[in-house]
This record gives C-alpha cells, sequence and structure tokens, in this order.
C-alpha cells in the first residue's frame, strides 16, 4: 500500500480543494473515488450476494417526455439479481431534486416500467448510428459494449436488438427500484419512501466504514484502497458536521480600478487604526497597492470554534484560480481579543498551507482586534496572482 499512499494523500488535497470550489460539479468528484465500490456497496445495502450485483452503466438516459428523445441521466444503472436499479450519487443536502425525484418515480411505475426504460435506451442507441463519429454516439457505443459483456457475455459487436430483448426477460418480473447514495447520512428519510409497495432507499458513505458485511466483501486490495477513499470522505465531512466555518464572498479583481482601490483604502485603514495583535506596516501591504497586469483573488471567511487556523486558509484559497502562482499573499484576522489570543497564536500553519499551494508565495500577516465580532472572527486572504 506504500506505493499508493503518497497518491492518495494528492487525491486527498485536491479532491477536497475542489469540494469546496464554486462551479464544480462535486459528485463528479466523489464519482471518480467510489465507482470502483458501487457493487459492494449496494450488495451491502440489500443484503445479497456480491455475484448478483452488476454496474451495467453510468449516466444512463431516461425519458422525461417529448418527441425528439429528450432524457435525463441517472448516475448509474445497476442490475441485482433479477431487478434494475437507478442509482444517484448525491454529495450535498442541496443537491437533492424533488423534480428530479418524482421524474424517477415516474420512469420506475407503471406495469411495462422496465420495458419502457430499456426500449428508451435501445431508441437513443439507434439514433446515435446515423451519426457514429460523433463523440455523444461513440460513448453511448461503449456503454452498450460494456452492458453487452454483462448481460449477453460478448462486446465484439454492438447488437442493441438482442441486448434490449434479453434485458427485458430477465429483468422485467420485477419493478425498477430506486437507491441514492449519500455523502452523509440524511436527516429525513421521508425523502427517501413513497408508497407501501416501492422505497426509495439511501446507502451513506459516513456509515459504510462501520459496516462489517461491506468490509467482508472487498477484497485485500479494495480493503487498503478503501482506507484511503474514508479518510478523505471524512475530510469532506468534517467543514459540514463542525459549520464553523462561512464562505462569505470571494473576488477577483483583474484591473486596478475603483473598487480595488476601496478594498485597498480598507486594508490601510485598518493598519492606520493600531489596536493589533501583530501589526503589519504600509509597507507590507506595498504589493497590492497598484497592478496593471494578472489579478488579486480576495476571499473572505467567518470562522468560530477552536483548532481552525488550517481549515480556515484552506477555505479562503480553496475557491482561487491559479493561486499556485500567487506571488505575494496577505492573511488579515479580525476578532475580539479573547478569541484571538485563544485561537490564532501559530500562523506558521497557515503558512505551511499557503506554501502546499503556492509554493513561492510570500506571506503577510495581520491580526488585529475588532470586539463587535464576539465569539467570531473574519479572515480575509488577499493573493496578487501574475498573468
Amino acid at each position: 500500500m506504500n506505493e499508493y499512499k503518497g497518491f492518495y494523500e494528492v487525491v486527498k488535497k485536491w479532491t477536497v480543494n475542489d469540494y469546496r470550489t464554486q462551479g464544480i460539479k462535486s459528485e463528479v468528484i466523489i464519482d471518480m473515488l467510489i465507482s470502483d465500490f458501487i457493487e459492494e456497496m449496494i450488495a451491502t445495502k440489500l443484503n445479497c450476494e456480491l455475484r448478483q450485483v452488476d454496474l451495467l452503466a453510468k449516466e444512463f438516459p431516461i425519458d422525461i417526455g417529448g418527441a425528439d428523445l429528450r432524457n435525463a441521466k441517472v448516475d448509474y444503472l445497476v442490475a441485482v439479481g433479477n431487478r434494475l436499479y437507478l442509482v444517484e450519487l448525491k454529495t450535498t443536502e442541496d443537491s437533492h431534486s424533488a423534480d428530479q425525484r418524482e421524474r424517477m418515480i415516474e420512469v420506475i411505475g407503471g406495469e411495462h416500467a422496465t420495458e419502457n426504460m430499456l426500449a428508451f435506451f435501445s431508441e437513443i442507441v439507434k439514433s446515435k448510428k446515423r451519426h457514429p463519429s460523433r463523440l455523444d454516439s461513440k460513448k453511448y457505443f461503449r456503454t452498450v459494449r460494456m452492458m453487452q459483456k454483462i448481460v449477453l457475455g460478448y462486446d465484439n459487436d454492438m447488437d442493441i436488438d438482442n441486448l434490449e430483448k434479453r434485458m427485458i426477460k430477465k429483468f422485467s418480473s420485477n419493478p425498477p427500484g430506486i437507491l441514492y447514495i449519500e455523502l452523509k447520512t440524511p436527516n429525513n428519510d421521508d425523502f427517501f419512501e413513497y408508497d407501501a409497495d416501492k422505497k426509495i432507499d439511501f446507502i451513506a458513505l459516513d456509515k459504510l466504514d462501520e459496516n462489517e458485511k461491506f468490509k467482508e466483501l472487498l477484497s485485500d486490495e479494495k480493503k487498503q484502497s478503501w482506507d484511503c477513499i474514508e479518510s478523505i470522505v471524512r475530510e469532506l465531512l468534517q467543514p459540514i458536521d463542525s459549520k464553523r466555518i462561512i464562505f462569505m464572498k470571494s473576488k477577483i479583481f483583474r484591473n486596478n480600478d475603483a473598487e480595488y482601490q476601496k478594498f485597498y483604502a480598507e486594508r490601510a485603514d485598518i493598519i492606520n487604526i493600531g489596536n493589533h495583535l501583530l501589526g503589519i506596516d504600509e509597507y507590507d501591504i506595498l504589493p497590492f497597492k497598484e497592478f496593471t497586469t494578472g489579478c488579486v483573488y480576495v476571499g473572505e471567511v467567518k470562522v468560530s470554534g477552536n483548532d481552525v487556523v488550517k481549515m480556515v486558509v484552506k477555505e479562503a484559497i480553496s475557491k482561487a484560480e491559479n493561486f499556485a502562482g500567487a506571488q505575494d499573499v496577505l492573511i488579515e484576522v479580525l476578532g475580539s481579543r479573547d478569541y484571538l489570543d485563544g485561537y490564532f497564536s501559530d500562523w506558521a500553519e497557515s503558512e505551511s498551507v499557503i506554501h502546499e499551494v503556492a509554493p513561492h508565495a510570500k506571506c503577510v500577516f495581520s491580526i488585529h482586534v475588532d470586539d463587535t465580532l464576539g465569539d467570531t472572527a473574519r479572515v480575509t486572504v488577499a493573493a496578487k496572482i501574475p498573468a
């Protein structure tokens, strides 16, 4: 496992960073980590043998109505014995959609749900044959061959008609089901049930490490990999559970305009007021006074609680583009004297976090008292990034 440990440390660093970055779909990040464990997860949840579970397809299309094959995608199509499951990965509470839930319920409902679902997929694949050179078509063809290998036992020729017939014969006797894979155990189980006969259920990643059946299903190699992935999951959950950090804003200044001049003037005012625990002067912030090329990134965080120095700085820099190229970094902390005396003494930790991302950055620290903030602090990280 030693040869993989360094790799997983890099994966952890960038997964946590991207998970907190706006505009990046976190499900894609987590999917890359857990895809190889989907079958073991579902076998554990449904208490069946691992050989009964097959991951048939990723990004499987389902019908949303209309004559032009309009569709939505579910993250995984999984076969469990003689039943199909639509499986969705959700990594945050706000990623749940009631509309998506109702759409899946509609797809798996009705007497001929399995036949209709597979016929729709087959129709899309046949439409792609009219434009075989397109990348989207090639992706569908690859999915068909993956499914053929599992269901038909061969994948050398694309045989969508036979695949559809065999799948209908195998799976149509049982209604499809729905499973959610959750990063964190949901607070409200009502979301996952909708009538007495069919159930929407969930698998929680934060609880899998406690499940003995899951551990038994993993091969020795997968057990070693899962230990690393489980540590990444814990890291992702930490700020969600603690709720100690609120990202207030991020801003990129791309030219030396009036708005940036106001930002710089506010920094100068704080310096001139004094009342500091770790003070700086105008010379320290001179690199930020004017710039004509590149940009200045500003991230602002509100924080409370103990032992948060590294976490705060990680959160503040996580949303910056090209932070690795930062030449000058200013870290400014405002908080009550009692709060700052207790929790912001070790700035070497913050500097090490910054240098992990921007190894050549010159760091300046400013810690000033503002007793109006009570039991919280406001942390601003400004980074000058060249073009």
